[in-house]
């Protein structure tokens, strides 16, 4: 697949690669679940299971 179709969101539902990937990047700063949602124009109640959903015991949040 290429790089340029992960890019597009397929649905404004989801988050896209840039979101997260900015996720990453400013929640290893500790940022707060409410402020990444600020941060991305997304509740917070959208960035939370996310974190959850591909988080890594050891490595962290991964996009």
């Amino acid at each position: 697949m290429a790089l340029k179709a992960l890019e597009h969101p397929i649905n404004t539902r989801y988050l896209s690669l840039q979101e997260r990937e900015r996720i990453a990047g400013v929640r290893s700063n500790g940022t707060s679940m409410q402020a990444l949602g600020r941060a991305l124009g997304r509740s917070g109640g959208t960035i939370s299971p996310e974190i959850k959903r591909n988080v890594h015991p050891l490595l962290s949040y991964g996009p």
